[in-house]
């Protein structure tokens, strides 16, 4: 007497495996607004700095891929790049604790695999942004536009990030004659960064594929403080102030390529990864040939 049996299910957001455990990006609406370093601090087990260090379960050292391409960058330059990429690009991410003896020592501290889908055919994009309030505002905001046709892949964005921090601090030093000192601390600083990224994707065929990705950030860093210690020779009476005020600031600017070759040599899958070129700074780059 049916016509039919339909069976719906979600997909839990986290997956586990021997390996680790795989977050399930693409289906799961609240993270695709979100950055990939936002995903990975909302990750269990994974713990992310500003600085871009990058830990799993208390081990220090994550070999970071992106389809299968290992990135190697640190720093300020991974996390400016973790930044770039928005959920709504990925599949999902993989967090490998126990990777397979494949990677060796480099992937000792563990493996974060990123792995972005393929776009449809036609130009698609998106807008996004976040706003936060703790102490101090925070918001950023992004933009993508990818445009896809046959085995070609051309993408790009930009994103923008602003960060305020305030710090005080108090403390009072008594003394047995009744003289006392109390010192007063403020810093506030001011953190703004501009990320683009830009690049191409190209599938010759099945056992082919070229890739050529730009990413650069820029901004600024500023702060200013000031320092007091007040000296009393009891409770009540003043006998001097003494103060210091600091500021601080810098204009980061980075810039990396990539190149990436893959050609697969056989019909089991394995492939050899023939060139690959990263310019971290002007004049200086790494080489490195892979069998």
């Amino acid at each position: 007497m049916l016509e039919g049996v339909e069976v719906k299910a979600n997909r839990p957001l986290v997956e586990r495996n021997a390996l680790g455990f795989t977050v399930s990006v693409d289906n799961v609406k609240s993270l695709q607004n979100k950055s990939v370093d936002r995903i990975l601090r909302m990750s269990p087990g994974v713990f992310v700095t500003n600085d871009g260090s990058i830990s799993i379960n208390g081990v220090s050292g994550a070999t970071v891929e992106v389809n299968g391409k290992t990135l190697r960058i640190s720093g300020d330059q991974l996390m400016s790049y973790l930044q770039s990429i928005q959920g709504s690009d990925l599949k999902n991410i993989e967090v490998l604790s126990n990777p397979t003896s494949a990677y060796e020592a480099e992937g000792a501290g563990g493996v974060i695999r990123i792995n972005i889908k393929r776009k449809p055919m036609g130009l698609s994009g998106y807008v996004s942004g976040n706003f936060a309030y703790h102490d101090d505002p925070e918001y950023a905001g992004s933009a993508g536009l990818t445009y896809a046709t046959g085995n070609v892949t051309l993408y790009g964005n930009y994103s923008y990030n602003s960060n305020r921090a305030t710090n005080m601090r108090y403390s009072l030093s008594e003394f047995a004659d009744g003289a006392s000192n109390r010192i007063g601390q403020y810093f506030r600083n001011h953190d703004r960064k501009h990320t683009y990224r830009a690049g191409f994707d190209w599938y010759p065929s099945k056992r082919h594929y070229l890739g050529l990705e730009y990413n650069g950030q820029s901004g600024s860093t500023g702060g200013l403080g000031n320092t007091s210690t007040e000296i009393f020779s009891n409770i009540n009476d003043l006998e001097g102030r003494i103060g210091t005020e600091q500021c601080s600031g810098s204009k980061p600017n980075n810039n990396l390529y990539n190149v990436n070759s893959i050609w697969t040599i056989d019909t089991l899958g394995r492939d050899s990864r023939l060139f690959r070129c990263q310019q971290l700074r002007p004049n200086q780059k790494v080489y490195q040939q892979i069998f």
